[in-house]
């Protein structure tokens, strides 16, 4: 029984975590939003993001590096002193 709510807990909290993340992503301005939100919460990889939106990896590549570095800044500033 404790096991079965520990688990339902952590089902919660991840649940909790993926859309607080849902709604960074969606706060980053195109065309990052939606690579962030596909490599993160689809979990697709840099090379069927790219086939996904016809370009190039190392295109998609820079945009999930560019998207982590702007997620990052926006979580930093979110911390409590």
């Amino acid at each position: 029984e404790d096991a079965q709510k520990r688990g339902e807990y952590l089902d919660r909290m991840e649940e909790e975590i993926k859309n607080q993340l849902a709604l960074r992503c969606d706060g980053l301005k195109p065309p990052y939003n939606q690579v962030a939100r596909d490599y993160y919460l689809m979990e697709l990889s840099p090379k069927e993001i790219a086939a996904k939106q016809g370009k190039s990896i190392k295109t998609i590549q820079t945009q999930i590096y560019r998207a982590r570095q702007m997620l990052k800044k926006i979580y930093r500033e979110e911390e409590p002193a």
